[in-house]
C-alpha cells in the first residue's frame, strides 16, 4: 500500500515539475515566435499590423530619390546633374 501511494506521489511530483518546465519553454518559444510572425504578416499584407502604416512603394522611393538621378535628355544627348 506504501508503495502504490509512493508512487502516485513521485508520479504527481514529476508531473507538476514538467508541466512547470514546459509553460516556461513555451512562453519564451511564443515570445520569439511573436515578433517573428508578426513581421512576417506584416511584409505578406503590405501594412504594419499595429499602426495599419502602408509600406512604401516603388514609386515612392523612385520619386523621394529622383534628384539623386541624372537626368538625361534624348534630344541633346547629355546628361545633367
Amino acid at each position: 500500500m506504501w508503495i502504490l501511494i509512493l508512487w502516485l506521489a513521485s508520479v504527481l511530483l514529476a508531473f507538476a515539475v514538467g508541466r512547470r518546465l514546459g509553460f516556461k519553454s513555451g512562453f519564451k518559444l511564443g515570445t520569439a515566435f511573436a515578433g517573428l510572425d508578426l513581421r512576417r504578416r506584416s511584409l505578406e499584407q503590405g501594412k504594419c499590423l499595429i499602426c495599419s502604416q502602408t509600406a512604401l512603394q516603388e514609386t515612392d522611393l523612385e520619386s523621394e530619390y529622383k534628384d539623386l538621378e541624372p537626368s538625361c535628355s534624348k534630344v541633346k544627348g547629355s546628361c545633367e546633374r
